[in-house]
């Protein structure tokens, strides 16, 4: 089985209480089920909505590369992945 590290930047980080963790999958999928499991139905809400989808103001960088969901649930994961959660900045 392959895992992934998932790191949370600020203001997520303070809502999940940790900066990231190590989440096991065999593709981005199951990653994702894994770590909504791991999170706990508490510090989950921070990240996913009520549907159970990663609520859409964050982004999701795999391995250095901007995808979107659907697209990272479709991906194999191998060990030594990164997957981030950021928020875009918009400035002016």
């Amino acid at each position: 089985m392959s895992e992934a590290r998932v790191k949370f930047y600020t203001p997520l980080k303070e809502k999940i209480g940790q900066s990231d963790m190590i989440v096991v999958g065999y593709d981005g999928t199951e990653v994702l089920n894994n770590l909504r499991t791991e999170l706990g139905p508490v510090r989950a809400q921070g990240l996913f909505g009520e549907d159970g989808e990663i609520k859409r103001q964050y982004l999701l960088v795999h391995n250095e590369r901007t995808v979107g969901i659907e697209e990272f649930k479709q991906s194999k994961i191998q060990k030594g992945d990164t997957v981030r959660f950021v928020l875009p900045i918009a400035g002016g």
